[in-house]
């Protein structure tokens, strides 16, 4: 007999809400199964990484899903790279080239595509539940794009030059979300989650700049642990263990 599926047993689709994350928090502290999903055509207070706007107007891809994994609360970053390997992969499967971005971000050509946000409640020193919430520019061009992110955001079927249907990406990173969370809590699941992220990730080998708190570091990215953390080689050869910050890959000098 085949595995019963978790990631999308219970599927809420909405209209219009405030935020998937906030709807599928509220469930998740009201015990909703593990693997719920809330999907909303358009949020009008979707929120990214820091507490930053997201824009998440029609012809977007806006979900969050509950997880109740057993992981360790620090490792609550492996839950960003989980919904960010399910998405690559759905994405690439109808011919989107897209790389990843750390922490959190889905990038063409330097350009963000989509983002991931992961929240968890934590509750006697251990990870009661979690919510990841994926937010990807599905159809258009740079002109149906806010006049303020167009240099910078990308939608999917621009990157294609084809057109790219939201629900039959929803399907698809679903499906690989609860193949990879099947695995998760398996020997070597996390470390093999975040190997596959790496060999997918946009500044995996490559020099770059990292800013934190007002600081900024400078050097070469060896690796990620098996924490969703970046592993950094500085030009003084200290290596460097970061948990957040915004990274910009250095392009190379001719």
């Amino acid at each position: 007999m085949g595995r019963t599926r978790t990631v999308g047993s219970v599927i809420l689709r909405l209209d219009t809400i405030p935020s998937t994350n906030g709807l599928a928090s509220t469930l998740a502290a009201s015990g909703c199964p593990d693997g719920t999903v809330v999907v909303a055509g358009m949020q009008t207070s979707g929120r990214g990484r820091l507490g930053r706007h997201w824009h998440s107007g029609c012809g977007g891809l806006w979900f969050s899903v509950v997880l109740r994994p057993r992981l360790s609360p620090r490792t609550a970053q492996v839950l960003t790279f989980l919904g960010a390997v399910a998405a690559a992969r759905a994405l690439k499967s109808l011919g989107v080239p897209v790389e990843l971005k750390w922490p959190n971000d889905l990038v063409w050509r330097g350009r963000k595509m989509g983002g991931i946000l992961t929240e968890s409640v934590v509750s006697g020193g251990r990870m009661k539940y979690a919510v990841t919430g994926i937010g990807i520019n599905v159809s258009g061009g740079s002109a149906d794009l806010p006049a303020e992110i167009r240099g910078s955001a990308v939608t999917a079927s621009s990157a294609t030059g084809k057109p790219v249907e939201a629900g039959a990406l929803l399907r698809r990173i679903l499906s690989n979300m609860d193949a990879l969370y099947s695995r998760l809590g398996g020997p070597g699941g996390p470390k093999a989650l975040v190997e596959e992220w790496g060999v997918l990730a946009e500044g995996a080998g490559k020099r770059v700049v990292l800013q934190e708190g007002g600081r900024r570091w400078e050097g070469t990215v060896s690796g990620f642990g098996a924490d969703g953390s970046l592993i950094m080689l500085t030009g003084k050869g200290e290596k460097k263990v970061f948990h957040s910050g915004d990274v910009t890959v250095l392009k190379k000098v001719p």
